[in-house]
């Protein structure tokens, strides 16, 4: 029974990243840590302190960090939630990966990222790449779901929502946009720019990225 083994593989895979989450929980921070920090705490807690916050970022993960010491999670608590983002990216990984292939494909997928050392690694990091990494996952599987398995247009318009997150937390998932657009033109060709669907789904990104557009201006 994959489903069964693959729930032992991921409660092994939140047992490992809790101890590097304990085993980093006081170590210092790194340049950029502290930058996405900082702006979050200047916002969570109104401090006057220096602002070196680089506007060109994606913002969603300084708004992560404000609300966390706005409710006095602190920095702990922000290093928890990579913890549960890092064990989110193995579940939904399976899921998609079970969509596109099957379940065997999907466990053995779901072992090799709970011991991938990239994924370990910046699971001990209060940065960008485990948190974007995730909501773009989602947002395949969104895609795969609504384009692919025609499952209804909700998942579509999700898809795109989701990627816009993915896109405020780590700019540099812009650089996945051709990976949705391909199928699509494969399957469609210059048909697409009928799809209204489509549209809908480019309108819902945009809405979501204004506030980075007016930070970037």
């Amino acid at each position: 029974n994959y489903d069964k083994i693959f729930l032992i593989v991921l409660i092994f895979a939140f047992i490992i990243r809790l101890w590097i989450f304990f085993k980093t929980l006081n170590q210092p921070l790194w340049w950029d840590e502290a930058d996405y920090l900082s702006a979050g705490k200047r916002l969570g807690l109104g401090l006057n302190i220096q602002d070196f916050w680089y506007y060109r970022r994606g913002f969603l993960w300084v708004l992560f960090s404000a609300l966390f010491f706005k409710l006095g999670l602190g920095e702990t608590g922000i290093r928890f939630l990579i913890v549960l983002f890092s064990t989110g990216f193995i579940f939904v990984s399976y899921i998609l990966i079970s969509k596109i292939f099957d379940k065997k494909i999907a466990l053995l997928t779901s072992i090799g990222l709970t011991f991938s050392w990239v994924l370990l690694f910046f699971s001990g990091r209060i940065l960008t790449d485990i948190p974007a990494a995730f909501f773009i996952l989602l947002s395949f599987l969104f895609f795969w779901q609504g384009y692919i398995m025609k499952k209804g247009n909700k998942y579509l318009y999700l898809s795109a929502a989701v990627y816009g997150l993915a896109v405020l937390t780590r700019m540099q998932s812009l650089m996945m946009f051709p990976a949705f657009i391909m199928p699509i033109f494969i399957k469609e060709k210059f048909k697409m720019f009928k799809n209204k669907n489509i549209w809908f789904s480019a309108l819902i990104f945009i809405i979501i990225m204004i506030p980075q557009l007016f930070l970037y201006y």
